[in-house]
């Protein structure tokens, strides 16, 4: 596996924290890797060989956005994978989409 976070330009930076990628390139076995809780919402965009992408064995869409977390995930993936992700900032949720937060937490 192979993880990069990347910083945001100036422009963006009072909504995301940062933009990170995620590359799995082992075809065969399968891989799981634990979110932390935190207070950030963020959104993810992931590709994998097979679409089959989970959290805690509930499978995801290939975008989706989610709200802060107060307790960890396990997430798993089959296959090749490439997900890309942002982190906000625990307000941005409402400037950017209109949506509050906690509407979205730990969803």
């Amino acid at each position: 596996m192979k993880y990069a976070q990347i910083q945001p330009p100036d422009h963006l930076r009072s909504y995301l924290k940062s933009f990170w990628t995620l590359e799995c390139s082992i075809d065969s076995a399968s891989k799981t890797f634990r979110t932390i809780a935190d207070a950030c919402p963020g959104l993810i965009y992931q590709q994998t060989d097979n679409r089959e992408f989970y959290q805690n064995n509930k499978q995801l869409p290939s975008v989706f956005l989610y709200g802060p977390a107060t307790t960890h995930a396990e997430l798993s993936t089959n296959g090749k994978s490439s997900i890309t992700g942002v982190f906000f900032h625990p307000n941005a949720l409402k400037s950017v989409f209109g949506l509050n937060a906690d509407e979205l937490t730990d969803s």
